[in-house]
């Protein structure tokens, strides 16, 4: 059995601290969420703080990959999905999500 490193642990546990904060509910398109995504990813300079750290289902996450949000959200063409706590680097926009019909935020 392998060894989990202490980051591993870490970011677990932030990782549920995003979820329970965005109501287990995907940003970009409104579905369960099961997985934290980097707004900046890690190989871009981003960290695993709380501001960047938003929910997201696998699909999502995956089609985001290391895009930033802006990015991603022009190739599909919608904001993000406003879970009742926001991200401090994301707003409200009211318009439809492409998978679930939610409505999505932007980055600011």
């Amino acid at each position: 059995m392998a060894k989990h490193s202490s980051r591993d642990a870490r970011f677990k546990k932030q990782r549920l601290r995003v979820l329970a904060r965005d109501n287990w509910i995907c940003i970009y398109c409104g579905g369960p969420a099961n997985e934290a995504d980097h707004v900046i990813a890690k190989v871009k300079g981003g960290d695993d703080s709380m501001e960047n750290l938003v929910s997201a289902c696998r699909m999502c996450n995956n089609r985001k990959g290391k895009k930033p949000q802006a990015v991603f959200l022009g190739q599909t063409a919608t904001p993000l999905v406003s879970p009742s706590s926001t991200s401090p680097k994301t707003v409200t926009a009211g318009v439809k999500g492409p998978c679930m019909g939610q409505a999505r935020q932007f980055e600011s």
